[in-house]
């Protein structure tokens, strides 16, 4: 235990013997003066010193250095600037350079305090000088070691955030649903998960260290997928959809998410893929769209009927009343379901009833002129009826011959002439 002393009894210190007092006096003076020297330029740029702190904060600081210091100084002990160091006092994150320019406020403080005791008694100030250099030596020391500590702390707490993101990650590839290999870039794996045991069979044990590409890609494939590794390789991450082989023999196709591995410094260093198993639902796609395309041709074929029907009338006579516009591949359904109705039936006569036909263009008048012949072509006659008067302004505009084509306003008058016989006359 180090014996208390007092500033008094720090003061009068000499260690000089009397044979050397004139080289102790003029090195004493030269010290003096260096001293006084010091103090006021410290002392000057004291207003600057520990800036990051605002005027309040330094006030604190300042204060309970120069209370630490004194301690120090009557202990002859180090301690209460290491316990002012690590109090609450200073700031927490806190560099060493920081912790310099507290140093350095506290010396200042300290001789400003002492200035009347070192003037008054100058044959002890370098005895006092020597003592507060050891403190803040001392002090120093202190905070390096504090700085090493908060800085492994920090180490520490970061390695161990790491470790916990590792470790969730890992058990996140693990879990996935979809298949995770990692391979280096010679392809040989060097990851391989649950979910890719149950897609191709191979357990990891049996799949580590192995070439990925020659074991999961048959030949058919072989060249599409050297193309992905190569341009993965080249540090493009791209994606894939191809033939695989499983364990047992199976060609499944596989949805591949690929994404490129690096270093350190940047380098390639492989891949890793996250694959799915899409061959079911590539399968139920198919019959989907198979199932619809028979609905739509189902669809088709009732509008057909329904667009285009042929109404037996009564023995020899059949009518197809249209409704609705007529486009280019309607004419010719009309056509070809008028001339297979009037051969099925035999019938002798076909009513063409086109009150619901709204716009008759050339495209309309030519389809019933190409009907009209046709079913004559059959040794059966065409009757056009429900020609409205703009319908008939609008043919006799075209200038079209319907001079064979019997025409009667109305399907109930084309159906009583068809009917009465008159037709075959």
């Amino acid at each position: 235990m180090v014996k208390e002393t007092t500033f008094v009894e720090v003061l009068t210190v000499t260690t000089f013997p009397d044979n050397d007092i004139t080289s102790f006096q003029q090195e004493l003076a030269r010290r003096s003066a260096e001293l006084a020297a010091m103090i006021d330029a410290e002392i000057a740029r004291s207003a600057t010193s520990f800036a990051r702190l605002d005027v309040e904060r330094r006030g604190l600081v300042a204060q309970a250095l120069g209370s630490a210091l004194v301690a120090a100084i009557s202990d002859l002990s180090a301690i209460p600037l290491w316990e002012l160091l690590e109090s609450d006092v200073l700031p927490d994150e806190r560099s060493f350079a920081e912790t310099q320019e507290v140093l350095a406020l506290a010396r200042r403080s300290v001789l400003n305090l002492l200035r009347a005791e070192i003037a008054a008694r100058p044959d002890a100030s370098m005895v006092l000088i020597d003592c507060i250099g050891e403190l803040l030596g001392a002090a120093r020391e202190a905070e390096v070691n504090w700085q090493i500590q908060s800085a492994q702390r920090h180490t520490d707490a970061h390695a161990a955030e790491l470790r916990a993101a590792l470790r969730r990650m890992e058990q996140t590839l693990e879990s996935s649903p979809l298949a995770n290999i990692e391979a280096d870039t010679e392809g040989m794996i060097t990851r391989w998960n649950r979910a890719a045991e149950q897609i191709f069979g191979w357990s990891a044990g049996e799949m580590v260290g192995r070439n990925a590409i020659s074991l999961l890609v048959p030949n058919l494939a072989r060249e599409q997928v050297d193309d992905v590794v190569s341009i993965l390789l080249d540090g493009h991450a791209t994606n894939s959809r191809n033939i695989n082989v499983t364990k047992d023999g199976r060609e499944i196709t596989c949805q591949w998410y690929n994404t490129v591995l690096y270093d350190a410094d940047g380098g390639v260093v492989g891949w890793l893929s996250q694959i799915e198993d899409i061959t079911e639902q590539l399968r139920a796609e198919q019959e989907r769209v198979s199932l619809q395309e028979q609905v739509i041709a189902a669809q088709q074929a009732a509008l057909r009927e329904l667009s285009t029907p042929i109404i037996p009338i009564g023995e020899g006579v059949v009518a197809m009343p249209l409704i609705g516009n007529i486009d280019t591949m309607r004419a010719q359904l009309v056509i070809e379901t008028l001339l297979e109705g009037v051969a099925e039936t035999r019938a002798r006569t076909a009513i063409l009833d086109i009150t619901g036909v709204q716009v008759v263009d050339t495209q309309v008048a030519n389809a019933l002129l190409r009907a009209a012949q046709a079913v004559r072509l059959l040794g059966a006659q065409v009757i056009i009826t429900g020609i409205r008067p703009e319908v008939a302004q609008t043919l006799v505009g075209l200038g079209l011959d319907l001079s064979g084509i019997k025409t009667l306003s109305t399907l109930q008058s084309g159906i009583a002439y068809a009917l009465s016989g008159a037709a075959r006359r």
